[in-house]
């Protein structure tokens, strides 16, 4: 039996079907899938009434006589039933998630959101999703790449503009999706280069005009917010404007300029995280399918600044070689950064016929920004006074990049005989001008024994382009049975001047100083040839290959040329196995080679850190990672539950590690080096969730553990740092578990969250026991969404934080507890809301950093409390809540995208 709408002729999912027999007592249920289908299994002989029933539809009720073998009773069209969408408060138990072979599927009306919240709201509910502080997405333990809105790209790739902007009332569906490479998804054949993407499906009354979603608030402190989402969504054109500033760390979107910044080597400044950020963002998206859905157009433009502002302080005890006591080391620091910039990204796909389609992606960046960064800090050897000062360093940065992807795909006649050709680039220039001041005073016995003073100027120029190319080539070999050959280049030049200078006894800086000063150029060209062969069945699909990588590395550098070659060669293997829609299996492994960074191969010192100089190394050579991925998943739509277990392992040979040494007077010294040795971790994932007994209730818990280690380098002396044999090898080994349980309580008016979360750490290290390296990070967190009459809406989240093993005077436990009063207006186009934030007045920001050689406890600036007064306008048919409450039938998808 196939269940479809009257009218729009698509299926209808989930529907609830029950087979009871005619005189008797026993019942047979079953449920529709996506494609409207209903099986029912070992029905037995003889007469049964038959029940569909679909929320927002007429049930529909008939007898039928059951007879042996397969009983085929046909489509049967439901009917909306106009009482039922009129009824505001009707809420039926959605299955919040289930899976659909390689795509997990979360219906949005399963949690509750209120009428002014964003997309990041809703995702936060959902099991498997985590957003961290940074606004960072990660589904099931994997990056998510990017956010689409009903298979159309929603800019580019940046998924933060997404999720801190579209209103959550306009979701119908979150499907997380391993989404396959441009190629697979033409030739159909499985290349293994997946993403992870968020497609969202909007509601059906999306589809209809202008749509807006405009919020202006102001507070407490001179907090502020406004911003908002206009758009406009048809069948085959999109286009969205969005704006957002504030100064409540909420920024919206990813922080381009900084990240750009972030590349040039600018000592401790920090870009992004943690602090009080006052944030502005304004741009437009842009969607469209032409001539007959040959031709798919999409654009985007986005303008975004910021200012970051980072007081912190911190503990870290760093380990010295030789059986040395350790360095006790506090700091004070405060960071301002300002950052701005322009994106501008473009798409264009066109299928010139059947057999021929070709892709061009490129994208334009242009940003700035400026940083300032002072420093107070004292350093200790056991109980004797090593140095002590104070720091500064600011500047201003200029950045360019362009880059982009060409693909040209043909299908050859025969099918599964393919070609492509892809081309890449990326150009990008870099420009900074920075001074580095510094005042250090040093002791012996405790006594003052000198002080240096450091006042500088730099420039600094980086330029880097990035030129290559992928051929395929696929052949069918018999049925489902294919072989591809592979060809892939790359070549990338940085070049690098940097030019330091000294204030000389005119005041000015016009003494140049050649030890940090530089030209430096490296060259690094990569090659695969690739060989596999795939076998694809509908249940199974396996592709087993092999690899060889040949690299080279070439350094020109003021004292020397440095030139390294090598070849790798490295199976790969990907396995998927369905077992059903709702039940999956997958397995990948590869193996890949890393280049160093242009920081770690430039060799001439930073000092903008006068306790921490780093400089790069030209000998580095590239680092060969192999990698495996299991991941199972199962779900059960008729109980509502779903599970995921998933196991990532890697093991890095030529490891780049540090090799640190110290001199008398505590400062540290760190050149990057090749491990001979590897490098492994293993994280293995368990994420469950389940309706309690098809009630209210539902349990999620989600559990990681993670065990690696991780080399390093220590010499005590800077005597002899050139000599290999100087130095100890440092083995830190690392295990961690998590473990977050919670429970959801939901009606169609309330909802009440309960959740508990505890973090191990512990790490050891091979060349000195350190006590006090375990600890704990545990929460308990609740919180409730109460719709009251007359439109009223009360939410409240409160969360209590401690921690066990941290620093003295670091890690106090805090209790966080914000409320929120809300009003909805003119038949909910209108929102006021008053929201307190830390009623308490007890909020921080406490974490402990363990590495190869030192552990260190960090604490920086909140927000605090403060109040905020909002009003939110919605306009246009706003996800065809116009007449729907919660939960409604009015928010059903419509027919799903065209495949690509």
């Amino acid at each position: 039996m196939t269940l479809l709408d009257s009218l729009a002729k698509t299926p209808l999912e989930y529907a609830s079907v029950v087979a009871s027999y005619v005189g008797g007592t026993s019942k047979k249920y079953g449920m529709s899938d996506e494609s409207g289908v209903v099986t029912i299994q070992n029905m037995g002989v003889g007469r049964a009434t038959v029940t569909v029933d679909y929320m927002g539809y007429k049930p529909k009720n008939w007898t039928v006589d059951i007879k042996r073998g397969a009983n085929d009773m046909g489509t049967l069209y439901l009917q909306e039933d106009v009482n039922m969408l009129e009824a505001a408060t009707v809420i039926g138990i959605a299955n919040q998630m289930t899976v659909k072979k390689d795509t997990i599927e979360y219906t949005a009306a399963s949690v509750k959101v209120n009428d002014s919240d964003v997309l990041e709201e809703l995702l936060k509910k959902l099991p498997g999703i985590e957003i961290d502080s940074e606004g960072n997405i990660t589904a099931n333990g994997e990056t998510v790449d990017k956010i689409m809105i009903d298979g159309k790209t929603f800019f580019l790739d940046d998924p933060q503009l997404a999720t801190k902007n579209i209103p959550a009332k306009i979701v119908d569906k979150v499907r997380v999706v391993e989404r396959k490479s441009d190629q697979a998804r033409f030739t159909g054949i499985d290349d293994g280069e997946e993403e992870t993407v968020i497609d969202l499906s909007v509601k059906k009354g999306m589809m209809n005009g202008w749509f807006g979603n405009l919020t202006g608030g102001y507070g407490t402190k001179e907090r502020y917010q406004a911003g908002g989402m206009i758009g406009k969504f048809t069948g085959n054109s999109q286009i969205s404007l969005i704006g957002n500033a504030n100064n409540t760390n909420n920024r919206g979107f990813m922080d381009i300029a900084g990240s750009m910044m972030g590349n040039m080597r600018v000592g401790r400044i920090r870009f992004g995280g943690g602090g009080i950020l006052e944030s502005y963002m304004g741009g437009v998206n842009a969607n469209t399918t032409l001539n007959e859905g040959k031709l798919e157009l999409s654009g985007n433009y986005l303008y975004s600044g910021s200012e970051n502002t980072v007081e912190e302080r911190r503990n870290r005890e760093t380990i010295l070689g030789g059986g040395s006591s350790s360095l006790y080391n506090n700091e004070t620091t405060r960071d301002i950064t300002n950052t701005d910039g322009h994106r501008v990204g473009l798409e264009m796909e066109y299928d010139i016929s059947e057999n021929t389609s070709i892709i061009f992606r490129p994208t334009f960046d242009f940003t700035g920004g400026s940083f300032s960064n002072t420093n107070e800090f004292t350093t200790m050897t056991g109980e004797e006074n090593t140095n002590s000062g104070l720091s500064e360093s600011w500047g201003d940065n200029d950045a360019e990049r362009f880059r982009g992807m060409f693909l040209l795909r043909q299908r050859l006649g025969k099918p599964g005989r393919t070609l492509s050709l892809r081309l890449d680039y990326n150009i990008s220039n870099n420009e900074l001008d920075g001074y580095n001041y510094s005042e250090t005073d040093y002791f012996e016995n405790n006594v003052e024994s000198g002080s240096e003073i450091v006042d500088q100027f730099y420039t600094q120029n980086e330029k880097s382009y990035t030129l290559g190319g992928r051929f395929s080539y696929t052949e069918p070999l018999g049925k489902n049975f294919f072989v591809e050959g592979a060809y892939r280049y790359s070549y990338k030049n940085t070049d690098s001047d940097k030019d330091t200078y000294n204030k000389g006894a005119s005041g000015e800086y016009d003494s140049i100083d050649e030890e940090y000063s530089s030209h430096y150029e490296n060259t690094f060209i990569t090659q695969q040839a690739e060989l596999n062969f795939m076998k694809q069945e509908q249940k199974y699909n396996i592709t087993l290959g092999v690899s060889m990588q040949p690299s080279t590395t070439k350094s020109l550098g003021l004292a020397r040329d440095t030139s390294y070659s090598v070849i790798n060669f490295a199976p790969s293997a990907r396995i998927d196995y369905r077992f059903s829609d709702q039940k999956f299996l997958r397995i990948r492994y590869r193996g890949r080679t890393s280049q160093p960074s242009i920081n770690q191969l430039m060799p001439i010192p930073d000092n903008s850190d006068p306790l921490k100089i780093t400089m790069g190394n030209m000998d580095l050579n590239p680092e060969f990672s192999h990698s495996l991925r299991a991941e199972y998943r199962v779900s059960n739509p008729k109980n509502y539950s779903w599970f995921s277990a998933m196991l990532n392992g890697s093991y890095t040979t030529d490891k780049i590690v540090n090799r640190n040494w110290y001199d008398e007077n505590g400062v540290q010294y760190t050149q990057p080096y090749n491990d001979g040795t590897g490098v492994y971790s293993l994280t293995g994932r368990i994420l469950f969730n389940s309706k309690i007994a098809q009630s209210k209730f539902s349990i999620m818990n989600f559990t990681s553990i993670r065990f690696g280690n991780g080399i390093s380098y220590v010499s005590a002396s800077e005597d002899d740092v050139a000599l290999e044999d100087s130095y100890l090898k440092n083995i830190n080994k690392t295990f961690s578990v998590s473990e977050n349980l919670g429970f959801t309580y939901r009606d169609d008016m309330f909802e009440f969250r309960l959740f508990g979360t505890m973090r191990y750490n512990n790490t050891w290290y091979s060349i000195q026991s350190m006590s006090g390296v375990d600890t704990w990070t545990n929460s308990v967190s609740g919180s409730v969404n109460a719709s009251l009459p007359a439109g009223f809406n009360v939410t409240s989240d409160i969360s209590h934080t401690f921690y066990i093993g941290y620093s003295d005077g670091y890690g106090e436990s805090s209790t966080v507890w914000n409320a929120e009063l809300s009003k909805n207006l003119f038949k909910d186009k209108l929102t006021l809301k008053a929201k307190i934030y830390d009623i308490l007045k007890d909020s921080q920001n406490s974490s402990r950093t363990t590495t190869d050689n030192y552990i260190e406890d960090l604490e920086n600036n909140t927000l605090g409390q403060y109040m905020m007064f909002s009003v939110v306008w919605r306009f246009g048919n706003f996800g065809g809540d116009r007449m729907m409450g919660p939960g409604s039938r009015g928010g059903r998808p419509g027919p799903p995208p065209p495949r690509r």
